[in-house]
């Protein structure tokens, strides 16, 4: 097969998969076959090579594969994301989570509120995460600490700057875009930037959701792992769980994305009962 549109073998499929899953933990089943392909295939065009097992060669032997490998990448988990993609996640986060975390920490006299997004791509759902907090929050009293991670570090480096076109903040609330957001302009094209106060609230970072259970991320108050565990084998996606809620704070919260996972059950953690929102939490 050339890669041009085309549908590579089953042996190839095979041979790719393991190549993938083996490289960042991603697993490209038959039903994501279609999506390999064309992605395969863009850098195949770029490279002006023909056949899927030639690209396979270049990446594996060839004297610029470590060049290459992050622009495959790139497009293999180049996400959609937004401001507060998931509303119910987000009323839940707003109205039930952060209220009774402030009770807690005022009660014990802690001072920090920290907060993970993993799998943030361009960095919308780490600042989102932020806003909510800051809305609820006296700075003075209790700082906000979000970090964002993801295993694309040219995503992480959009996070970084702020920096969005008007589409990119569509479902942003009008009230958080006036309080949080200053208008640019930047190649006589209008953006938009994450204002310096919740910025410096936000740090972000490599990491990658297949050796999490050898690299943990403990003291958390809330995780956001949204729309990451698709791309794990069905079989992987608990252990992925089991390691976020290993990282939560006693009294901490997982968000979800729904039906990412079904029936999951861990000792010391309950499910949180929120309405269009999938939320566990350490006992």
């Amino acid at each position: 097969m050339t890669g041009t549109g085309q549908l590579m073998s089953p042996s190839e499929h095979k041979i790719w998969r393991q190549f993938i899953e083996n490289r960042c933990g991603i697993d490209f089943g038959e039903t994501r076959l279609q999506y390999l392909c064309r992605r395969l295939s863009e850098r195949m065009r770029a490279l002006n090579i023909t056949g899927f097992h030639r690209y396979y060669t270049y990446l594996n032997f060839n004297a610029e594969k470590e060049q290459e490998w992050p622009k495959l990448l790139e497009l293999l988990v180049v996400g959609e994301t937004s401001f507060f993609r998931h509303e119910g996640s987000f009323l839940a986060l707003r109205n039930l989570v952060i209220p009774g975390l402030i009770a807690r920490k005022q009660q014990t006299g802690s001072q920090g509120l920290t907060m993970w997004s993993a799998g943030c791509s361009t960095g919308q759902e780490a600042y989102s995460m932020t806003m909510t907090a800051l809305d609820l929050i006296d700075p003075q009293k209790i700082q906000v600490e979000t970090l964002g991670t993801d295993i694309n570090t040219t995503v992480l480096e959009k996070a970084r700057t702020g920096k969005y076109s008007p589409l990119a903040i569509r479902s942003l609330p009008a009230a958080y875009r006036k309080k949080y957001l200053t208008e640019l302009r930047q190649d006589r094209e209008t953006i938009y930037q994450v204002n310096q106060s919740v910025r410096d609230g936000v740090q972000f970072g490599h990491h990658n959701l297949k050796t999490i259970e050898h690299n943990l991320v403990p003291g958390q108050d809330v995780i956001f792992c949204q729309n990451a565990l698709i791309y794990f084998t069905a079989e992987f996606r608990p252990v992925v769980v089991q390691a976020l809620c290993q990282c939560l704070n006693p009294g901490g919260f997982l968000f979800l994305a729904p039906g990412e996972i079904v029936g999951f059950k861990l000792p010391g953690i309950q499910s949180v009962k929120a309405e269009d929102s999938l939320v566990f939490q350490r006992l």
